[in-house]
């Protein structure tokens, strides 16, 4: 070995071996089946355009600030111990390190065509410091014919499809059971429309506080009967109308206090039966005045009935009749006006005397109609 080639061999780190297969005698590397052992060959950078380029990270998992309460959440037979705050789960960011670049010693395959690998048995890869895989152009596929596939990542898996310029899918299929646990927090956001279906029973169960913000219109369809159960206090607070359609019955229960405040108008309107059954006491005050319009009004009261009125109290009848045992009244100044007026008791008197005066049977039945019409 001379001198001259002692020293190529020095600058370029390292012993190698190569083999290196052209397309044409003259063809550069880059045109060529390409195979090297030992160190990168940096000589005129004649490896330059041979090697991927690509860097590989070294993450660490850097938990957040949330103070920790173990506990353990169970799933069908599966317990899992949780490390989180009443509310909020610990969130376990995975922060990437600086880019490691290769230095391109070991093994070095390259090839201006394809390359194609036909492993009878297994294939066994274990990868020392990072695994990076790139795609320039086309597809890629990974498929088990006759098996699973399992991944696991100790500090994260991560799934991006597109780019803000082109965007894409991601499609998730499975031809049975679909599984989804996560020990921590959970965060979806969906920048489209969003469309759920379940063809099957479907059950939520949220031990926590909720909060559902709906900025848009919001349109539900039940088609079968609805349970709710509060078991606090539930407030309710609307800054528009309401409009509200039951085309059956309605019943309401209440064990307990019930105050209803209206500021403005308020109107009922029913056609049919409207009855109020109240087993105690029952008032009502009206601060202004009280307007009723009825066909028939009946009102029975099986003990007292009292009536205050501090101004003036205005009846128009067509017909007023009254049937008292004990008729009591105290006035200050009263005024009449009667066409015609008959009471009991004045044609009881004038009967009285004249039977006094012996008046025959006839005369007296003919005074008595004549007192009476």
């Amino acid at each position: 070995m001379t001198t001259t080639v002692q020293d190529k061999i020095l600058s370029t780190g390292g012993p190698f071996i190569r083999l290196v297969q052209p397309e044409r005698p003259v063809s550069p590397y880059a045109e060529s089946s390409y195979f090297r052992l030992g160190s990168y060959v940096a000589l005129n950078q004649e490896e330059a355009a041979l090697v991927t380029g690509l860097r590989t990270t070294r993450s660490r998992v850097a938990p957040g600030k949330a103070t920790a309460v173990p506990h353990t959440v169970t799933f069908g037979s599966v317990s899992q111990p949780v490390s989180a705050t009443d509310q909020v789960c610990q969130d376990h960011q995975a922060e990437a390190g600086p880019p490691i670049a290769s230095t391109n010693d070991g093994i070095l395959i390259y090839t201006d065509h394809d390359l194609n690998e036909t492993i009878m048995g297994a294939a066994l890869q274990k990868f020392g410091k990072g695994h990076v895989v790139e795609v320039v152009e086309g597809d890629a596929a990974y498929r088990v014919e006759d098996g699973k596939y399992d991944l696991f990542a100790q500090n994260g898996i991560f799934l991006h499809a597109g780019t803000k310029a082109q965007p894409a899918n991601i499609e998730i299929i499975a031809e049975s059971h679909f599984k989804q646990i996560g020990f921590g927090d959970f965060l979806q956001k969906t920048g489209g429309n969003s469309r759920k279906e379940t063809v099957g029973t479907s059950y939520e169960t949220f031990i926590g506080a909720k909060f559902s913000m709906n900025i848009s219109a919001e349109a539900s369809i039940k088609l079968a009967g609805t349970l709710t159960i509060t078991g606090g206090v539930e407030v309710a607070i609307r800054t528009a109308g309401k409009v509200s359609f039951t085309l059956a019955f309605e019943r309401n229960l209440t064990i307990g206090q019930t105050t209803n405040v209206f500021i403005g108008s308020k109107q009922d309107m029913v056609i049919g039966v409207d009855g109020k059954v109240v087993k105690g006491r029952s008032y009502k005050v009206v601060l202004g005045s009280d307007k009723k319009l009825t066909a028939t009004d009946f009102k029975f009261a099986s003990v007292r009935d009292a009536k205050i009125v501090t101004g003036s109290d205005v009846k128009f009848v067509e017909t007023n009749a009254t049937i008292c045992d004990i008729d009591y009244k105290k006035e200050f100044a009263s005024a009449e006006e009667s066409e015609l007026k008959a009471k009991k008791g004045e044609i009881t008197s004038k009967y009285n005397a004249l039977v006094a005066n012996k008046t025959k049977t006839a005369d007296l039945t003919d005074a008595l109609l004549k007192i009476y019409l």
